[in-house]
């Protein structure tokens, strides 16, 4: 949720937080520019972000999760039903790890890039100017911002950090990066960037 959150909030097991719908808006344009139809969602968690995508008009061809004995990191490319891309909110860490770390989701993207299908992650945005991010920054093609999230329904709080989707794509890689941020003042709004207004 936050590494720097201080709040009344306990951290979740396992990353295991709900992906809210203002949080799926801003990816849904970039699905449909790029002819997405379906997505597998490898860390399904509370089926938040599936539904949201699905509300979106887009379907998923798999979903599943390591609290299901589903693990995210033993997936095939024939697991994924032909999808067009993936799509998720990844936990960051092991049970084991040390708080801070990223080694499960620096983990996850490698193993997303192997699958060689396009895949996006809602990660914070401090990430991509962390070292653990190098590695994986050449076959980044578009970070969508998304900004601080409500992450506790009903709650007023938001996360104290920024989050972005990251946009892989394994066939190609340093293709260079295109930052987007189309959000609009107020509360969870955006611009659809595809669709001209008078």
């Amino acid at each position: 949720m936050s590494k720097r959150f201080t709040g009344n909030f306990p951290r979740v097991e396992r990353d295991y937080y709900g992906t809210p719908a203002e949080a799926v808006a801003p990816l849904a344009p970039y699905l449909r520019r790029d002819n997405v139809h379906t997505f597998y969602e490898p860390c399904r968690g509370q089926d938040r972000l599936k539904l949201g995508l699905e509300t979106h008009g887009f379907t998923c061809s798999y979903a599943g999760d390591i609290a299901f004995g589903q693990d995210a990191l033993k997936l095939t490319t024939a697991d994924l039903n032909g999808a067009d891309c993936g799509v998720t909110n990844p936990p960051y860490r092991r049970p084991e790890d040390k708080p801070r770390t990223k080694r499960l989701l620096a983990d996850l993207t490698q193993h997303f890039l192997d699958l060689g299908v396009p895949f996006w992650l809602l990660v914070d945005t401090d990430w991509m100017a962390n070292l653990a991010a190098v590695p994986f920054l050449p076959w980044c093609r578009d970070i969508v911002m998304v900004g601080r999230i409500q992450w506790y329904p009903g709650s007023e709080s938001t996360s104290s950090d920024n989050f972005a989707w990251y946009g892989f794509d394994p066939r190609t890689r340093d293709f260079g990066t295109a930052v987007h941020n189309n959000r609009v003042r107020g509360k969870h709004r955006y611009v659809d960037p595809f669709v001209l207004t008078p």
